[in-house]
């Protein structure tokens, strides 16, 4: 279990620069139903520690502290499935270019930053059957100068960024969920 110090200290080190932001009716009619067609047309869908994580202690590296008390890695294997609808700042289904480059999306993003310049990085989706949820909160990866979900592990991405020792190598990210 994690201590009351050390858990204010990792809210200190992972509160974001500003609030959240509610969002409302950020795709079209149109835009939802393409982006749902994809979904529908191309699974099946690996599920997310399939795609993620070699080992339990992987698992763990990425979670806000230690495992909870009597779970081991079947008691986080879940039917959460994820797919992936955009990559390395490029759309990998052309149907939905307009809807990962979202100008409304870049401009927040911006705005978040007082940025002048922003692009999308990945776009994602999750898809979650009925089931236990033993995840006591985790930290999405995060980048670093050099060290980035393209070429590093989940846990170690994580790790550097719960250490608080590579702030001044975190690059700005904004993240629409």
């Amino acid at each position: 279990m994690m201590s009351e110090q050390r858990r204010q200290e990792l809210s200190d080190i992972l509160r974001p620069v500003a609030p959240p932001r509610e969002l409302h009716d950020v795709y079209t009619d149109d835009q939802r139903e393409r982006l749902l067609n994809v979904v529908r047309e191309y699974g099946p869908w690996k599920t997310i520690i399939a795609q993620e994580f070699a080992s339990f202690e992987e698992l763990i590296a990425t979670m806000s502290g230690s495992a909870p008390e009597g779970t081991d890695f079947s008691s986080f294997v879940s039917p959460t499935f994820r797919g992936y609808l955009a990559n390395y700042s490029a759309t990998l289904y052309p149907d939905i270019h307009d809807c990962f480059y979202n100008e409304k999306f870049l401009d927040l993003a911006k705005s978040y930053w007082n940025a002048d310049y922003a692009k999308p990085q990945m776009m994602l989706f999750n898809i979650n059957g009925p089931c236990c949820n033993f995840d006591p909160g985790h930290l999405d990866t995060p980048s670093f100068r050099g060290v980035r979900y393209e070429n590093s592990p989940t846990w170690l991405c994580a790790t550097m960024a719960k250490s608080g020792l590579f702030k001044d190598y975190l690059i700005k990210m904004a993240q629409v969920i």
